[in-house]
């Protein structure tokens, strides 16, 4: 599967928390899917780490030890980049970079859906390196 075929595939999946699957997820578990599904990477679920996904301090938490971790800092998105969000006045969010123009995401109350990168407070974009 490539990321055009994946982003046809994903766009109208509803928010789950905590959720890992097609059925639904949240916005890491579209990261953990996608990773799967286009380079057979597995991700850290992190969804025993947090009990919701309005725990926005813990998530940015996991978000930040995982990136340093795994993560190295890019200028400009491409395919399969994680773009890391500014929402609620922290970073805890994250969309999936499909070109250099659009992210895929998706929120509590808003399906799975490509957007314009620029719509958002960007805090970084992160290229995935390895353990």
């Amino acid at each position: 599967m490539n990321i055009d075929e994946f982003s046809v595939k994903a766009i109208g999946v509803p928010f789950k928390p905590h959720g890992r699957k097609w059925e639904g997820w949240d916005c890491w578990g579209l990261i953990c899917v996608a990773y799967k599904e286009l380079f057979n990477i597995e991700l850290p679920s992190y969804t025993d780490d947090y009990e919701s996904t309005k725990d926005r301090e813990k998530i940015a938490e996991l978000y930040l030890k995982g990136r340093e971790l795994s993560w190295y800092e890019v200028d400009r998105p491409d395919v399969g980049d994680i773009v890391f969000l500014y929402m609620f006045g922290r970073m805890c969010h994250v969309g999936l970079a499909v070109n250099d123009e659009k992210i895929l995401h998706v929120e509590h109350g808003i399906n799975t859906c490509l957007e314009r990168i620029k719509t958002f407070r960007i805090e970084g974009i992160y290229r995935y390196g390895g353990d």
